[in-house]
């Protein structure tokens, strides 16, 4: 359900059969809650009244989305999106030589979230086929060149985590690292490489990091932690 809180605003609060406690995240403009199956609603009333100074600070402090539109292009690691509008036309994607052009009827209205989140799924969607096309062989190259055996490499659109890595050597990265630097990306792929033998962030683990990073580890883990997306 959706309920409305004074000065915070909308939160969408549902169970989670598997958590533990209670969790809220921010993204597009709303609050999402989830909590533990049985826990009563006062409870949760209760728990969002001791976080709201906090949820207050979240929400004036999260990154704002891009906006869309003719005169802003929108760069990601290995291609441009430019919006060109057309007479006569209906909304259409074209790829070609790094720059995706979505064509728009001419006169559209890029204040509409409709035509927002058309043009940001587009957007996600090249990023996606993006990712698949050069994400497994550049971290492949790295494990190699340092050493490290890897399993698998996936795809996902995780917006919490860059990436993660299974005891059994399966590494997931998100599609959002297309967001990022090219030294940031490979910071991304080289931690959970390591996590392929250290599967924690134990002394072992940033002494690893940091033989790959060039004892850069902490450094470059921190400006990751800085980094904002407005996607």
């Amino acid at each position: 359900m959706i309920k409305h809180y004074e000065e915070i605003g909308e939160i969408d609060i549902r169970p989670n059969p598997k958590a533990k406690s209670i969790v809220v995240r921010y993204r597009d403009g709303i609050f999402r809650l989830t909590y533990p199956i049985g826990l009563r609603q006062k409870d949760i009333d209760l728990a969002i009244l001791r976080l709201r100074k906090r949820l207050i600070a979240m929400k004036e402090n999260a990154p704002k989305s891009h906006q869309f539109m003719p005169s802003n292009d929108f760069q990601t690691f290995s291609f441009t999106t430019r919006i060109i509008e057309k007479e006569k036309t209906q909304f259409s994607l074209i790829f070609k030589e790094g720059i995706l052009y979505i064509v728009c009827p001419s006169g559209s209205d890029y204040t509409d979230q409709n035509l927002q989140e058309r043009i940001k799924n587009a957007i996600t969607l090249v990023m996606r086929n993006e990712a698949k096309r050069l994400f497994p062989d550049w971290i492949r190259n790295l494990a190699k060149k340092n050493g490290f055996e890897v399993t698998s490499v996936k795809i996902n659109n995780s917006q919490s985590r860059w990436g993660s890595c299974s005891s059994q050597k399966n590494i997931n990265l998100s599609l959002y690292c297309m967001l990022l630097p090219q030294h940031l990306i490979e910071l991304v792929m080289l931690h959970e490489l390591c996590h392929t033998v250290e599967m924690n962030h134990s002394e072992r683990f940033w002494s690893l990091l940091d033989k790959v990073t060039n004892g850069r580890s902490k450094e470059l883990t921190a400006e990751l932690k800085k980094f904002k997306t407005n996607f």
